[in-house]
This record gives structure tokens, C-alpha cells and sequence, in this order.
């Protein structure tokens, strides 16, 4: 049974997926917070340039673009 099997691939490998999965979630919280605290203080800045504003959205944009154009 396939279900059999899963749940003792589990049972085998607990240790290895708690320590990925602890490993995957603090590299997300680092990716979170060092973005916020780029973003967030920029966000603000930018409210008082509109020079500022055009400029660095027209680069976040085309940040976003070019992924895009891979697929």
C-alpha cells in the first residue's frame, strides 16, 4: 500500500525532514525580514521625490519583467 509506504518513509526520515524543514523556514525569515528592511524604509523615501518615485519604480518593474520574458 502505497500510504504504508510514505508513512514509513517518514517514520525513517523524521530527523533529515525536521531539520530541512527548520532549515527552509529561517531561510524564508532571513529572505522576509532583510527584504522589509530594504523595502519598507525605501517605500517611505520615495514618498517624498516624485523624481525618486518614477525612477524606482520603473526599476522594480523591470525586475519584474525580465523573469517573466524567460518563461
Amino acid at each position: 500500500d502505497s500510504m504504508t509506504e510514505f508513512l514509513s518513509f517518514l517514520g525513517e526520515h523524521a530527523v533529515a525532514l525536521q531539520e530541512k524543514t527548520l532549515k527552509h523556514i529561517l531561510l524564508t525569515l532571513f529572505s522576509l525580514v532583510f527584504a522589509s528592511s530594504l523595502a519598507i524604509p525605501l517605500g517611505l523615501w520615495i514618498t517624498t521625490s516624485p523624481l525618486l518615485r518614477t525612477l524606482i519604480l520603473r526599476i522594480g518593474s523591470v525586475t519584474q519583467t525580465i523573469p517573466s520574458l524567460a518563461m
